[in-house]
């Protein structure tokens, strides 16, 4: 299957002040189609069309890709409820360290505690040592 250049469907319809050229929705249309038939490969339709053939593979990715659907606008705004919980370690509960080495070092001086520790005699310790 080959896209049939006719004076209807010109493939560039302009070129960018970078120097890219833009192609005719319907040109890239058919060159996907014709990418997607089988009967070659992307590269070998891409070179019979003098076009780069990872630009051909952009246009069928985006033909692949799913329309993003929007609801149509209806001018009003909808909140929806939002909970934000901190999530914070509690030192109230006697908590057990049990294996590793927790080693705090302050200008007042230095713990180091190895094995099971309790967490909240090791921060009463700490504020100590400020």
């Amino acid at each position: 299957m080959q896209v049939e250049s006719s004076s209807s469907v010109e493939p560039v319809i302009g070129i960018r002040r970078d120097g890219k050229r833009v192609f005719d929705e319907r040109f890239k249309q058919a060159v996907v189609d014709e990418c997607l038939a089988g009967d070659a490969s992307v590269a070998s339709v891409a070179m019979s069309h003098g076009i780069n053939a990872n630009l051909v593979r952009k246009w069928i990715v985006k033909r692949q890709r799913p329309a993003v659907c929007l609801a149509p606008a209806t001018g009003t705004t909808t909140m929806l409820p939002v909970t934000i919980e901190a999530r914070r370690p509690s030192l109230a509960g006697p908590v057990a360290v049990r294996n590793g080495v927790i080693e705090v070092e302050l200008t007042g001086g230095r713990i180091r505690v190895r094995g099971a520790a309790d967490l909240a005699a090791l921060h009463k310790a700490i504020e100590l040592l400020r």
